[in-house]
C-alpha cells in the first residue's frame, strides 16, 4: 500500500474524529526500554501523553503488550508495565498476540535503536529491525490478518533487507511507515516553506555519528525540501563524503562537466572551507552583511564544534542570530533563536546560565 508521509499524518489526525468502541491497541517491539531511550521516549506518550499546543494531548490508543529484547541496568520495562497495565512477553509472537493464540492488536511500534549489537565493516550498528518486523510478518501469515506498523528511524542498515520488508508490506497489503523524529519536532525559528516554492539548493548540518544521524540530516532535509513546487518527487541518488572530501568536494564535481553543479560548487566553496584555527577565529569576529556572510557565520559556528574549542564558544555567544544587511530588526529578518535542552546546549555550546526568558525577548521568538 503506496502511503506517502502527509497521507499517513493526515489520516493519524482524523482518527480522533472517527466513532470509536476503545482505544487503539498497540503492541511495542522494541531492543531496549530505560531512562532516554527511543522506547521510552515514544512509548511513554502513548502511556502519560503529552503537551499539545497548550494542553495535555492524551492519545486514543493504548500500550496492551511489550517485548523487550534486552534489560540492560536501569531497565524500565518491568516497571511501566505494572504501572499501567500491560504485560511484558518473552517473545514477539506472544506480544502481538497479548499470550493467547491470535492477533490481538491493532497496530505495531518497532523500536530497534540502543542496546548492546554488534557493528559491521562499515560502522553500522546491526540493530534486529528487520528481524523484529519479520517476526511480526511471521504472525499476520500464520493468524491471517494485518495490522499497520511503524518503525522507528530507517528500515534496516541493509538495502537488501529494507527491500524485503517494502515487498512484504505491499505483498500483503498492511500500511508501513518508518522515520525520523526531527521532520516532526519543535522548529527554532517557525519556519515552513511555501508550497510549490523553487529551491534551488538546500545545505543540512547536522552533528553526531553516521547512519543514524546521516538519516535525521535527511529526513530532516527532505521534510523541507518537499514543499517545493513539484511535491513529493523522490531521491534520485545519495552520495556520501567522508573525512577531508567533505571539504574539498567542489574540486571533483559528482556530475563530471556539469556546469551547473561547478557553478553550485563554487558558491559553497568559501563557506565550506576553513583554512585553520585562527583564520576561523578571525571570520567571527567580522561583521556580517548580505546573504553570503550570513552562512559564512553560521558555517564559522559550525567550525567551533569542530575545533572543540566548546570554552570560546561560551564565551563568545549566548546562542545566534543572523539579519541582512540593512535591515535592522525588520519583520523578515532571519532569527536563529538560542536553544534550551540541555542536549542541544551540548551540541552548540551554549552557556547554560541563558534561560528561557532570553529566548522569548527575543523578536519573533517562539514561547516555550
Amino acid at each position: 500500500m503506496a502511503l506517502t508521509r502527509r497521507q499517513f499524518i493526515g489520516s493519524a489526525l482524523a482518527a480522533p474524529l472517527l466513532a470509536q468502541a476503545a482505544p487503539k491497541r498497540i503492541a511495542v517491539i522494541t531492543t531496549i526500554y530505560r531512562y532516554l531511550s527511543h522506547a521510552q521516549h515514544m512509548a511513554d506518550r502513548f502511556l502519560i501523553g503529552y503537551p499539545h499546543e497548550g494542553e495535555w494531548h492524551r492519545p486514543d490508543m493504548k500500550v496492551v503488550s511489550l517485548y523487550v529484547d534486552q534489560k540492560p541496568h536501569g531497565d524500565q520495562s518491568e516497571a511501566r508495565a505494572k504501572e499501567f497495565g500491560f504485560q511484558v512477553y518473552p517473545t514477539i509472537a506472544e506480544a502481538l498476540r497479548c499470550g493467547g493464540n491470535k492477533l490481538a492488536v491493532d497496530a505495531v511500534l518497532i523500536i530497534g535503536e540502543h542496546g548492546d549489537y554488534p557493528r559491521n565493516e562499515k560502522g553500522q550498528i546491526l540493530y534486529p529491525r528487520y528481524e523484529f518486523f519479520q517476526q511480526c510478518v511471521d504472525v499476520f501469515e500464520k493468524d491471517g490478518r494485518v495490522v499497520p506498523v511503524y518503525n522507528d528511524k530507517h528500515l534496516s542498515y541493509s538495502f537488501e533487507k529494507a527491500q524485503k520488508m517494502v515487498d512484504a508490506s505491499k505483498r500483503m497489503k498492511f500500511p508501513m511507515l518508518a522515520g525520523s523524529s526531527l521532520p516532526v519536532t519543535w522548529r527554532l525559528p517557525d519556519m515552513e516553506l511555501p508550497l510549490g516554492c523553487e529551491i534551488q539548493d538546500a545545505l543540512m548540518i547536522g552533528e553526531g555519528g553516521s547512519d543514524p544521524m546521516d538519516y535525521h540530516a535527511l529526513e530532516a532535509m527532505q521534510c523541507m525540501i518537499e514543499r517545493r513546487k513539484g511535491g513529493e518527487t523522490g531521491i534520485k541518488s545519495v552520495q556520501m563524503l567522508t573525512g577531508d572530501a567533505v571539504w574539498n568536494w567542489q574540486r571533483r564535481p559528482v556530475v563530471e562537466g556539469s556546469a551547473e553543479f561547478r557553478a553550485f560548487a563554487q558558491r559553497y566553496s568559501a563557506r565550506a572551507h576553513f583554512a585553520g584555527r585562527a583564520n576561523a577565529r578571525h571570520a567571527r569576529q567580522r561583521p556580517a552583511s548580505g546573504t553570503g556572510k550570513e552562512a559564512r557565520r553560521l558555517s564559522d559556528r559550525a567550525s567551533r564544534r569542530f575545533e572543540n574549542d566548546v570554552a570560546d564558544a561560551r564565551r563568545r555567544h549566548q546562542g545566534f542570530q543572523f539579519r541582512r544587511s540593512g535591515e535592522g530588526h525588520a519583520e523578515d529578518s532571519v532569527h536563529a533563536i538560542s536553544v534550551d535542552a540541555s542536549a542541544e546546549r551540548n551540541v552548540f555550546g551554549v552557556s547554560g546560565q541563558q534561560n528561557r526568558a532570553d529566548v522569548c525577548h527575543r523578536r519573533r521568538a517562539l514561547p516555550g
